[in-house]
């Protein structure tokens, strides 16, 4: 499908659309919703869009904060999940300029569902083992 002409609510009601023709239910109805995932190259700044439809959300306890904390707001957690991340030397392709490039990602919920689940990643790799966080979220 090639959407990437269209404007971003038309690109997310495509998509929308793409996966709702595969699988509508009233489980779909109730739990969907779509991402908005974009990369911007940082060499001549063009921008790619993807959507992505989801039914939960895994969103993971930053470490940082639980350190100094101890416990964390849910707010913090999805914050730290839609972060703009650099990605340098990835070897991303881009549309604009056509070189391999380092690019800017970012995550954004672009349609809510009407019930939003939030799966909390509450264990994490340490050097020795697996272990649990038992943060207050």
């Amino acid at each position: 499908m090639k959407f990437e002409t269209l404007s971003v609510e038309k690109q997310s009601e495509g998509w929308f659309k793409y996966y709702r023709d595969r699988d509508d239910s009233i489980m779909t109805d109730l739990f969907e919703g779509q991402l908005m995932n974009r990369l911007k190259c940082l060499s001549c700044g063009f921008e790619t869009l993807a959507f992505d439809n989801f039914m939960d959300l895994s969103v993971e306890i930053p470490r940082k904060a639980i350190r100094i904390l101890g416990n964390i707001d849910i707010s913090y957690c999805l914050e730290k999940f839609m972060e703009t991340e650099k990605m340098i030397d990835c070897g991303y392709k881009c549309g604009g300029c056509k070189k391999n490039v380092s690019v800017e990602k970012d995550l954004s919920i672009f349609r809510f569902p009407k019930i939003l689940v939030i799966h909390l990643k509450r264990f994490y790799n340490s050097a020795m083992r697996r272990e649990k966080l038992n943060t207050t979220v």
